[in-house]
């Protein structure tokens, strides 16, 4: 890149850096609107890297799971919360009940030093045997008589720490018409079922994740749990555990999944993944709109057991108590209790329905692409009238006028938690959500032109990282979920939500300076990340620079700390990502290439090599007022070329409003020039 040659040279080391980490590939579900995004674009130094990450992303992307509602399951290691869910907070956190016969398949479990039952003493087994236990398969349980029971041990548990009941089960014999019911005693003699979908045989063990919660008598304390077999004649049962579980599924999946599908599309010009995917995405989409009752309110509210919003410390009592069931993660930011009336959550919704409505605008456009039409609930019209409506809603509910900025959340009680949440102010920008207005106050706040009262940090201090602003500016050590019982025993700045920096999120914080601030602001922005990653380089990478004194502890790899720079943050990589759509203008489409170059008057020329799209390999020159495209690598078929002003011309040839299609097969070589400078 025609920069300072060291800097040049620092950006190319961060990319290939974090295009390797291993964590690109196999993130979980909530990765996707990241990572999708930010491994697509680049080929690669060799063609074989490039091919394999679309390949990897192809293949994710449609075999992401999605239960019969249309909640896309969160694809993250086995716990024991939720199965489709985070893998904490444990039942052991939230002091519920459960019993694992085997931890020969949950390797995090076995880590977490959780108990083995290795008998069924205290149950109570009515025409059913024990074949065996064994740390290998579990219980096993020969049903010798029709309409067997097994009741467990009794217990006293509040309902509100199992809103699931997980049986990680294998059956076989029973008919087809069989219908066991799992049964709970809620006190004084009360009995409550529901029914259970037991697997096939063919499926092998499988967690059966039972939604008690939704039964009018959920609510009070549980004191034993019963499964009634309804078997019609002898069976065999092997129960690898069964415990209650904590509801820490995530509201953001399906827009994550929606967007990492959408940056798919945008960077391959796949037109059959489309074809594939889109059943899945409008079934997600759907979802998501009619579970967090969308359209009523303009805001996504989760009414999920534990994710009202409120924290799960009370420090009004002494010792402190712990809420149990209460704050429950929604995110990214596990510890935290984001639920009720969510920001992020309507923030990253409000995202997909952006870029679906955008998607089926082009499909109207292209009838050759042979795509099937979306549901009228779904048309591009009333997406396009849901966001305008998620816009006025939201920046008026999450605004604090005190701060000038916005909150996390709304909690059930109608309390707005505001901790000054950088990143998330960030992110308001960079979808569209701020208005021009908030966003001006959001980066004086930001950049120290106006000082917040309570404040933790304030002006060049947010900055005192280097890499990234801090991730808040306010000390909290009261907002967290229950299973997090000692913030206050970690210094500020010690845990990356509370005074820590991620960098990935220097992503959002360079691209909204760059719309609020212009190219100059950002630039300045970006050349001090370039010279930080230099003097870490100098000293041996993240962990040599970072074991010093004084200069922030690491999060990761095992160990807690307040920087998400190496291990499982894997998002980094959106990083360099900043110069592809910020200064360069690079925005893909499943129609072409759209662009839009804003260079700082400090860099007069910028080259991106190597970028993948729509089958070919190009690297492109951005200088003055012109940008030239020479074909590296060329697809089989032709690209459009769409800039953000017609008005320019390829060669003498004036662009026509839908974009200029380019056979880089027959012309490698192509420069569009603008000719209306500074317009």
């Amino acid at each position: 890149m025609p920069m300072h040659p060291e800097e040049g040279q620092r950006l190319s080391e961060l990319l290939e850096h974090h295009y390797h980490d291993p964590g690109v590939k196999g993130a979980a579900t909530l990765w996707d609107m990241w990572l999708a995004r930010a491994s697509l674009w680049y080929a690669g130094q060799q063609p074989a890297e490039g091919e394999a990450m679309r390949a990897y992303w192809r293949q994710r992307l449609l075999t992401r799971p999605i239960d019969a509602e249309g909640y896309v399951g969160t694809c993250q290691h086995l716990g024991s919360a939720h199965s489709d869910g985070w893998p904490f907070p444990l039942w052991t956190q939230a002091e519920g009940i459960g019993w694992h016969f085997t931890l020969a398949h949950n390797p995090f479990l076995a880590g977490m030093k959780t108990p083995i039952s290795t008998s069924v003493d205290g149950w109570k087994l009515e025409g059913c045997s024990v074949a065996s236990i064994d740390e290998a398969q579990g219980l096993v349980l020969s049903l010798d008589q029709p309409n067997a029971t097994l009741t467990t041990p009794p217990f006293d548990i509040d309902s509100t720490v199992s809103p699931f009941v997980c049986l990680d089960v294998f059956a076989e014999g029973f008919a087809e018409s069989d219908s066991p019911r799992f049964v709970w005693e809620t006190g004084e003699g009360a009995r409550d079922e529901m029914a259970i979908a037991l697997p096939k045989p063919s499926d092998g063990p499988k967690l059966v994740m039972i939604p008690i919660y939704r039964h009018p008598q959920f609510k009070g304390r549980h004191k034993q749990w019963q499964i009634r077999w309804n078997n019609s004649r002898p069976a065999k049962v092997v129960i690898r555990a069964l415990h209650s579980a904590i509801d820490s599924r995530h509201n953001v999946n399906n827009a994550s999944f929606i967007l990492g599908s959408l940056d798919y599309a945008r960077w391959t010009g796949d037109i059959s993944f489309l074809r594939d995917v889109l059943p899945k995405l409008w079934h997600a989409l759907d979802y998501a709109i009619e579970e967090f009752h969308v359209r009523e309110e303009g805001v996504v509210r989760t009414d999920w057991v534990g994710h009202d919003g409120r924290t799960g410390l009370d420090r009004t009592t002494h010792p402190k108590k712990l809420i149990r069931g209460r704050g429950v993660g929604s995110n990214y930011w596990d510890l935290l209790p984001f639920g009720s009336r969510d920001l992020m959550g309507t923030l990253y919704l409000l995202a997909a329905i952006d870029q679906t409505a955008l998607l089926h605008r082009q499909m109207e456009r292209h009838p050759e692409w042979n795509l099937p039409h979306p549901p009228e609930r779904l048309s591009a019209e009333q997406l396009e009238s849901l966001a305008d409506h998620v816009r006025r809603a939201s920046r008026a509910l999450f605004w604090n006028d005190t701060t000038g900025r916005f909150a996390a959340c709304v909690d059930v009680d109608h309390f707005l938690h505001d901790f000054g949440y950088v990143y998330l102010n960030a992110e308001t920008i960079y979808y569209g959500l701020a208005s021009p207005s908030q966003a001006r106050s959001i980066y004086d706040w930001i950049d120290g032109r106006r000082l917040v009262a309570g404040d933790t940090s304030q002006g060049q201090d947010i900055y005192h990282f280097r890499f990234a602003p801090r991730a808040t500016t306010k000390r909290n050590i009261d907002w967290y979920m229950f299973a997090w019982a000692d913030p206050e025993s970690i210094p500020w700045g010690g845990q990356v939500q509370d005074g820590g920096a991620v960098f990935a999120w220097s992503y959002h914080d360079l691209l909204s300076r760059l719309s609020v601030l212009g190219a100059d602001n950002a630039w300045q922005r970006w050349q001090e990340i370039i010279h930080w990653y230099g003097d870490v380089q100098k000293e041996g990478g993240y962990r040599a620079y970072y074991a010093k004194p004084d200069r922030g502890t690491l999060q990761g790899c095992g160990t807690a700390g307040g920087l998400g720079l190496d291990c499982e943050f894997s998002e980094n990589l959106l990083v360099p990502l900043a110069m592809i759509e910020g200064f360069a203008g690079l925005n893909p489409t499943a129609e072409g290439l759209s662009f839009s170059p804003r260079l700082p008057s400090g860099l007069p020329s910028l080259t991106i090599r190597r970028v993948a799209i729509h089958g070919h390999i190009l690297d492109i020159e951005i200088q003055n007022n012109q940008v030239e495209f020479r074909a590296v690598v060329t697809g089989s078929r032709p690209l459009t070329l769409l800039p953000n002003d017609p008005r320019g011309k390829i060669d003498s040839q004036m662009i026509p409003p839908g974009g200029f299609v380019w056979d880089p097969a027959s012309r490698p070589i192509l420069v569009w020039q603008n000719s209306s400078p500074g317009n």
